[in-house]
């Protein structure tokens, strides 16, 4: 995943200037930053994208080889049932 970083000592200000308790301030600025650690960005959305559709592919060609050899089974049994 790709990180993006905060100005926390910004952030810190910030709260502090809109007239939070400096211990406050600094709990939320810690919690903020360990949560936002955990966040996708963008780019790993697309990369997850891109995964997907690649799974995508690989599983309709898997299917198809399926279908094509249960086919191919059935057209090789058939006879024999028919007789």
């Amino acid at each position: 995943m790709t990180t993006t970083t905060i100005d926390t000592h910004e952030f810190y200000k910030e709260l502090i200037v809109a007239g939070m308790p400096e211990l406050q301030a600094e709990v939320v600025v810690r919690q903020h930053a360990k949560r936002h650690e955990d966040l996708a960005t963008k780019q790993d959305l697309e990369l997850l994208k891109q995964d997907l559709r690649l799974l995508k592919k690989d599983i309709l060609l898997a299917i198809g080889g399926m279908i094509v050899g249960a086919v191919g089974i059935i057209l090789a049994v058939l006879p024999l049932v028919l007789k």
